[in-house]
């Protein structure tokens, strides 16, 4: 049975279809709705099995990670208070051990996870973490947070634009690399031009600001001519794609193995000469390693000087 809402600003639908296939018999029920004085969870699938409930929440990755704990635990919180028995909670992974052959055999596909003992251990959390953002709520007031790296951890907030707003729109100390921007930002300083010289900096960070304050161009020529010097023609210029699929769609794949599908090839034999250009891309539809490893032998000679870029989609 799916209880899945229309859309997403209808899962009082989703709650009532959930009760009534729970009154109906049902033993296996899809997006599983609940709701507990105001705290909305769904589940991805939810099974009845000898009178007792077992929770699996399906997830695209092969591992489980921390916020995964804390969803499930929320979702735990939510269906008990509801009163349903809930016997067990799992996190279901996919296997990249898996190898596909042949038809996809969901059974070694997905790694069943148990998360109970970790999620009992989170319920005191769970309630003290409902109260708390209901209290914020209530009051209408935003949460006294600075903005920082966890912002973006484990994902990226959906409040940044508000949050940053206080932020100049260009030219940011957030724009410098690595944890510059944030040690500057902490030390109560948003702009570029406001970085007092005394400021200590790393040599890339400072070699950044200063062109940026200089408006130069920086070329490193001695690290450009250290490069060609050593250059033996052919040039081989190769640039190939791959995808990652989390379910594996060709034999003698694992979930999110690389699959290159298409390369690109320019070749200079001499350093006048008019480059060459070879390529090759797959059908779409069948696995396009074999041939494509089969037109790279054709055309990747075995001296010369090869450079590589890669792309995933």
């Amino acid at each position: 049975m799916d209880a899945a809402p229309p859309d997403s600003y209808s899962y009082d639908l989703a709650v009532a279809k959930t009760q009534a296939f729970i009154e109906q018999g049902a033993t296996i029920i899809y997006e599983a709705s609940f709701m507990h004085e105001g705290v909305l969870c769904a589940v991805d699938i939810l099974e009845k099995k000898d009178n007792t409930w077992h929770a699996y929440e399906v997830k695209s990755t092969t591992k489980v990670k921390t916020q995964h704990i804390t969803d499930a635990a929320l979702q735990y919180w939510v269906l008990t208070q509801c009163g349903l028995p809930l016997e067990d909670i799992s996190i279901v992974t996919l296997n990249n051990q898996y190898v596909r052959m042949g038809a996809i055999d969901v059974t070694q596909l997905f790694i069943l996870n148990s998360v109970l003992p970790e999620v009992l251990e989170e319920q005191p959390f769970i309630q003290e973490k409902v109260t708390e953002l209901k209290s914020m709520l209530a009051k209408q007031q935003e949460p006294v947070v600075d903005i920082g790296p966890h912002c973006y951890s484990p994902y990226p907030c959906d409040f940044i634009t508000h949050c940053f707003s206080h932020l100049p729109v260009a030219n940011s100390v957030l724009e410098l690399p690595g944890k510059a921007g944030w040690k500057l930002y902490g030390a109560g300083i948003k702009h570029l031009d406001e970085i007092p010289d005394t400021f200590e900096l790393s040599e890339k960070v400072a070699q950044q600001l200063n062109h940026y304050r200089s408006g130069a161009v920086h070329i490193n020529r001695e690290a450009i001519k250290e490069f060609l010097e050593p250059l033996t023609y052919p040039l081989y210029f190769f640039d190939f794609e791959t995808i990652m699929p989390g379910v594996p769609e060709f034999d003698h794949s694992k979930p999110y193995q690389q699959i290159p599908f298409q390369y690109s090839l320019h070749v200079l034999i001499a350093p006048n000469a008019e480059l060459t250009h070879y390529a090759y891309l797959g059908d779409g539809i069948n696995d396009p390693r074999k041939d494509l490893i089969t037109s790279m032998l054709q055309h990747l000679g075995l001296s010369g000087q090869h450079y590589l870029l890669q792309h995933e989609f």
